[in-house]
């Protein structure tokens, strides 16, 4: 489970290390798009430099 945004962050530097080109997120709760607000707020500027294969500098 990953319980906040910089856990996501480093768990999707983790997968783009591994040479993952990209990730599929699962909202489970679609009455409250908040989580999806802070996805796009706090994790993606994080990761807009992140290269498949490459260590992640998150």
């Amino acid at each position: 489970m990953i319980d906040s945004p910089a856990q996501l962050i480093d768990r999707i530097g983790e997968f783009a290390t591994l040479g993952a080109s990209r990730i599929h997120l699962r909202l489970t709760d679609l009455t409250d798009l908040d989580h999806l607000e802070l996805i796009a707020s706090e994790v993606l500027p994080q990761l807009e430099d992140v290269k498949p294969g490459a260590p992640c500098a998150c």
